[in-house]
């Protein structure tokens, strides 16, 4: 058992101290899908903040052994994907909400956030999660709800999107 289904079984028994751990831990994985998704800071903070409050409200349906990051992400997921359908699936551009303490970041936000604006929302889910989230393909499936050869696939088309994106930049 991992540290942090440790901390979850913590969690089961009522014990919460080892919650500021869990949410180091995972926050920072979980507010860049989100924002992924929804594309503004504010929205990601509001859809991270609900993840977790989820997260703990349902603790009984998390099954031991499934990986905690796919649990998390498929929570945000589906609040941010509520979000998108209540504001009417117009997502604000990327770029319109990007902000940080540190010019070289920004920057790289607002490079990736650009690429990934040219993907569909599926192909963008997917990129964040396997590529800037480091999820093996298998959990990204589940998030998603796609087959594996399904994901694979549409990972494979986005990346082919995306090189030819770069490539026609280029020229």
């Amino acid at each position: 058992m991992n540290q942090l289904e440790e901390i979850i079984e913590c969690f089961r028994k009522g014990d919460y101290q080892q919650f500021p751990s869990f949410y180091e831990a995972t926050h920072k994985k979980i507010y860049f899908i989100a924002y992924g998704l929804v594309g503004n800071k504010e929205e990601a903070e509001d859809v991270s903040q609900e993840t977790y409050t989820r997260f703990i409200s349902r603790l009984s349906s998390y099954q031991k052994g499934t990986n905690p990051y796919a649990y998390l992400a498929t929570i945000a997921r589906n609040i941010a994907y509520d979000l998108l359908r209540k504001r009417d699936n117009t997502p604000l551009s990327y770029e319109e909400e990007i902000g940080g303490e540190e010019e070289k970041s920004t920057s790289s936000m607002k490079e990736i956030s650009r690429y990934l604006e040219k993907l569909s929302p599926l192909e963008r889910e997917i990129i964040i999660l396997h590529v800037l989230e480091d999820m093996k393909f298998k959990d990204v499936a589940k998030v998603v709800g796609k087959s594996l050869s399904a994901t694979l696939v549409c990972y494979h088309r986005a990346m082919k999107k995306l090189r030819k994106e770069e490539e026609d930049e280029e020229e």
